[in-house]
């Protein structure tokens, strides 16, 4: 499909040709819109240059406002159609509709919205794949770093950091107390602390029991050792 836009010029309005071309088919985009120049006066430039401003019909549009809810209409339909595959509980095509609309709109004022698929969808798979998870996560706190949701994604990051400490054969506590911190009803953190206090427990025991092996080990031998000595002086004075 992407081979009939090859090698073409086509002139239209880009708003139009844009929605009839292929994903992930462009590979620069050069833009040159209005920039609101629609001068109601004279506009002079640093250098004292006179800018000229729109003066083709097909270059004016109504307000800047109304262009951009217009440019907006398809941001919005890719939102809604998220948050509908949210309610139908497919999380991860909600994400992909979402990462198309911060695509296009970073800042979109709905934003917010878009939280709970990717706290779902970062719930789904972090046994799976917690790195992908804690990816998830992130995107999800920067979307509403204020939000109703911001102290339960933060403590499944903090979690997900533990595990990830874990992974790499650093036994750390500190990050699944930060979690039961932000969220005392946060069973995982709460098992993986108790294991890991219970790891710390034995470990401290081996140590103990070890250390009393050699206690007694050296009186042992310091034992032998006297014992020994007293018998070559004993047989040396016969």
């Amino acid at each position: 499909m992407t081979q009939q836009f090859a090698n073409k010029l086509l002139q239209g309005d880009s708003l139009d040709i844009l929605s009839t071309l292929p994903e992930r088919s462009v590979d620069l985009v050069f833009a040159d819109p209005p920039y609101n120049l629609q001068l109601q006066q004279d506009l002079w430039r640093p250098n004292l240059t006179h800018v000229d401003g729109v003066d083709d019909a097909w270059d004016h549009f109504a307000d800047f406002a109304a262009y951009d809810r217009f440019r907006l209409q398809e941001v919005y339909g890719l939102l809604e159609d998220g948050l509908e595959k949210d309610k139908e509980g497919k999380p991860d095509l909600a994400i992909a509709a979402f990462d198309k609309v911060l695509a296009r709109q970073p800042m979109l004022d709905r934003r917010g919205e878009m939280v709970p698929a990717y706290l779902a969808q970062a719930q789904k798979i972090e046994e799976s794949d917690g790195a992908a998870a804690l990816a998830i996560l992130r995107k999800a706190a920067r979307l509403a770093p204020e939000g109703p949701r911001i102290t339960q994604i933060n403590a499944e990051i903090a979690y997900l950091e533990g595990k990830d400490l874990l992974a790499r054969g650093i036994n750390d506590t500190e990050p699944f107390k930060r979690a039961l911190a932000l969220d005392g009803a946060h069973a995982k953190a709460r098992a993986e602390l108790d294991r890991l206090d219970s790891a710390s427990v034995d470990r401290e025991s081996r140590t103990k029991q070890v250390a009393a092996a050699a206690g007694v080990l050296l009186l042992a031998v310091l034992g032998i050792l006297l014992f020994g000595g007293a018998r070559r002086r004993a047989a040396h004075g016969q």
